[in-house]
């Protein structure tokens, strides 16, 4: 799925979108996370973040 690239009030890139990187992955992101979780010792704490964001308005003056 390729996500939607975000811009400003006057249409400017704010960033690419990820999607646009073939070599960046869903892997290769928390690669790092994951090593560090097996390598600890102790508990962990597992959160999972449930919230939406919609960056698109009916009327975006008003923001």
């Amino acid at each position: 799925m390729r996500q939607r690239e975000v811009v400003d009030q006057r249409g400017n890139s704010l960033s690419p979108p990820v999607g646009s990187y073939p070599h960046v992955t869903e892997h290769s992101v928390f690669a790092g996370h994951f090593a560090a979780t097996a390598a600890s010792e102790g508990p962990i704490l597992i959160l999972q973040d449930t919230t939406e964001f919609i960056y698109s308005r009916a009327q975006p003056g008003k923001i």
